[in-house]
């Protein structure tokens, strides 16, 4: 009995630490300067075996993906406004290294 039990758990516990490639995306390794989205998916799926809750390490991501969400914007798009700009690109970014922090710990997604 033990031994049916065990034979029939190889393959579950050979699939703990895969990714799952329904969940999983492979980020583009070297994102474009200014491509803010990019910096985030790349950096979410490094940092997302670091301690902490998502949201603690989506923090993390964006904060290193700044410069990133600074170059995606073009003097033509203040309209006057860089700094609400700014802000909403941040707020943006901070969700999606939320969703992507999430993604890559339910799906074990690997760094790149």
């Amino acid at each position: 009995m033990r031994l049916s039990w065990t034979l029939m758990m190889l393959p579950v516990l050979a699939s703990c630490g895969q990714a799952n490639e329904r969940i999983c995306e492979t980020p583009i390794a070297s994102p474009a300067v200014g491509d803010w989205q990019g910096c985030v998916h790349r950096w979410a799926y490094r940092l997302a075996s670091a301690p902490g809750s998502s949201a603690q390490v989506a923090q993390a991501v964006v904060a290193g993906c700044e410069d990133a969400v600074y170059a995606s914007i073009k003097p033509d798009d203040n309209n006057g406004h860089p700094g609400e700009l700014m802000a909403d690109l941040l707020a943006t970014a901070q969700r999606q290294a939320l969703f992507r922090v999430t993604q890559a710990r339910a799906g074990h997604c690997g760094a790149v």
